[in-house]
């Protein structure tokens, strides 16, 4: 109770106190000061008077690229085996692999006459059995190496390539030994592999630029001559090839005097020497026939058309004869074909595709061998445009045969073949395949090293002396079709061409 009355007193006097107290002043209204004025603009910014930076001389002036060097692939050293084998060998130690060509100078041109086929035969029984191994055994030993070896035979040589890691040359080495001097040339292996090429024979009648080809041999270089028959053969011919005949083109042609060895890797001779006399010591020596090409005519002007019924296109081939590869004109023929249908900027492309739409792909290139090989310009036009595409192929033809090619032109074909020098020199297979070529029609390595200094002096003068020299007027020249002839038959008759021949997909002459 004391505690309530003691609050209680304690209110009322504070009541009392408030409302005898006075009123509070109000308090004062802010004032804002008065926003200052801007400065006053000059009507002139003064300048400094210190010079502007320079940049330097060297900056002023547009840089000059200077001239490429010249590309010249390494030149290999050149050795030879007791038994007179010829080894290559190229240093190549950026990378732990070896790459090994071996060339045997004898290809279809060795095939007698009647048996085309004889040395694509033989190159392809070479790894069907050898030595100790069965096709079986060697596929394994192979498979255990790493590797895998290709066999092909051309118009003038066979070739066995394969590469391995430097490790396993050794072995490597004693493989290819036995596939190039020990093959088993066995008749059961023979007759499997006789029927497999007999069925890929029939199936390449089935390939129109194939056939355009082996028609346009045969045409071109007549019945008779070595480079006018087809290269694999045919399923007639396969079916004549015996066991003896493999043989004896082994025998007669696989010689050591006749072939050639291209090492590309990282072995010295000191370490490689050994182990080649190992390999291929045992390879008898003995003399290999002379072979001899013979220089084909210039054929009459012609047209043959191989009938291909229901054919979507056709394929046509525009055929002159060409030069050996030895000759000096070499460059300035790739250069002039390069210009005319060697890549996609080409004159064939840009006239029978961009423009016209005749076509997805033309071309041309020269085939050059130990003797004088071929020219060709080439199309697969479709069907309802053979007639005006051919005719636009050969105004290509005559075009470039007619004046000189442009400076811009020339360029882009050095620069266009300069790389293929170089991209081809890059890999060890690629490098051995540069010296193989050459090899196979017996030219020496320095070959290779003077490409591109031949190429960066041609002029498009010197174009057009070779390309007349070589090709001559493109009305002396022979065309192959191959195509629907009913189709096409009306619309060829106005172009002035010469009465079409009528071919088979074999090559034969239809009565």
């Amino acid at each position: 109770m004391r505690r309530a009355g003691s609050l209680t007193v304690l209110f009322a006097l504070g009541a009392i106190a408030c409302a005898s107290a006075p009123p509070p002043a109000p308090k004062p209204a802010p004032t804002l000061a008065p926003a200052p004025r801007p400065a006053p603009v000059p009507d002139k910014v003064e300048v400094s008077a210190e010079p502007p930076v320079q940049p330097p001389a060297s900056m002023t002036e547009r840089p000059q690229l200077s001239p490429l060097p010249l590309f010249a692939p390494p030149l290999p050293e050149i050795h030879r085996l007791k038994n007179g084998l010829e080894v290559q060998l190229v240093g190549k130690r950026s990378v732990p692999l070896v790459a090994l060509s071996l060339v045997v100078r004898a290809g279809s041109a060795a095939d007698p006459a009647a048996l085309p086929g004889l040395a694509a035969a033989t190159a392809d029984m070479l790894d069907e059995g050898a030595g100790k191994r069965s096709a079986i055994e060697i596929a394994d030993a192979l498979a255990e190496l790493g590797t895998q070896v290709q066999i092909v035979a051309g118009r003038d040589g066979s070739v066995l390539t394969l590469e391995v890691l430097g490790r396993n040359v050794e072995p490597a080495l004693a493989l290819m030994g036995d596939l190039v001097v020990r093959p088993r040339l066995d008749e059961a292996d023979w007759k499997r592999v006789r029927e497999q090429r007999k069925a890929q024979l029939l199936a390449a009648r089935d390939r129109p630029d194939q056939v355009a080809r082996d028609v346009g041999d045969r045409v071109l270089f007549g019945d008779e001559h070595p480079y006018g028959r087809p290269m694999q053969g045919t399923p007639e011919s396969v079916e004549k090839i015996g066991v003896r005949d493999l043989a004896q083109f082994h025998a007669r042609w696989y010689r050591p005097s006749n072939a050639t060895l291209v090492v590309v890797g990282s072995l010295g001779w000191r370490e490689l020497g050994p182990m080649l006399e190992r390999a291929l010591g045992g390879w008898k020596k003995g003399q290999a026939p002379a072979l001899k090409v013979p220089v084909t005519r210039a054929s009459a002007p012609r047209l043959v058309v191989v009938d291909k019924p229901g054919a979507p296109q056709s394929v046509v081939h525009v055929l002159a004869r060409g030069v050996a590869r030895a000759t000096a004109d070499y460059e300035a023929l790739q250069a002039m074909a390069t210009v005319l249908g060697g890549s996609f900027t080409s004159r064939l492309m840009q006239n029978l595709r961009e423009k016209n739409g005749y076509t997805y792909g033309a071309r041309s290139h020269f085939t050059f061998l130990r003797s004088a090989g071929t020219f060709e310009a080439t199309a697969a036009i479709f069907t309802a445009k053979t007639a005006p595409g051919l005719q636009e192929l050969l105004k290509e033809l005559s075009g470039i045969l007619a004046a000189e090619v442009s400076p811009a032109e020339l360029s882009k074909a050095q620069s266009l073949l300069d790389h293929q020098l170089v991209e081809g020199s890059q890999t060890g297979l690629g490098l051995g395949r540069l010296y193989a070529e050459l090899a196979i029609v017996g030219l020496p390595p320095a070959r290779v090293a003077e490409q591109a200094a031949r190429l960066a002096r041609l002029t498009p003068a010197a174009l057009l002396e070779h390309a007349r020299k070589v090709i001559g007027a493109p009305d002396h020249t022979t065309i192959v079709i191959v195509g629907d002839r009913k189709t096409i038959d009306q619309d060829l008759a106005p172009l002035g061409l010469p009465a079409p021949e009528i071919r088979g997909l074999d090559g034969v002459k239809m009565k």
